[in-house]
């Protein structure tokens, strides 16, 4: 298994946090990977994502769990493999929102979709949690 995780804090609330994720059309104007994405239906546990990240097709990834105002994970199932990703917003004992992304590739060829394409997942990955933060900041 291979899988990495980034960390942030913001000002916004959690629940402010969830709802820049939960407006999955607009992900592609703070995200600096992706290029285009799309919901089928609600956003919601069991429904299916569109997603079109740069230099990679189009996938359809299905949310296995959401929290409304904390956090969703979603899934990619590749042959003999399967890619996660975890994000979660909670209160800090700061008084910040604490954002943590995780992703993580699981499965008899795992390593082999690890070097494909895992070393640039985690080096976008601080890049888009400090995005989301911003963006919920802004209270877009």
């Amino acid at each position: 298994m291979w899988s990495v995780e980034e960390r942030a804090e913001s000002d916004a609330e959690p629940e402010a946090v969830f709802r820049v994720w939960r407006d999955v059309a607009r992900w592609p104007e703070w995200d600096p990977l992706v290029e285009e994405a799309g919901v089928e239906g609600e956003f919601t546990q069991g429904s299916r994502m569109r997603l079109k990240t740069k230099g990679a097709p189009a996938r359809r990834i299905r949310l296995v769990e959401v929290v409304p105002g904390a956090r969703y994970r979603s899934e990619d199932r590749l042959p003999l493999a399967r890619m996660e990703f975890d994000h979660l917003a909670e209160a800090g004992e700061s008084g910040r929102t604490k954002i943590t992304y995780r992703q993580s590739i699981s499965g008899p060829l795992s390593s082999v979709y690890a070097r494909l394409f895992g070393r640039r997942m985690a080096a976008t990955l601080p890049a888009r949690v400090q995005a989301v933060a911003r963006r919920a900041e802004q209270g877009a």
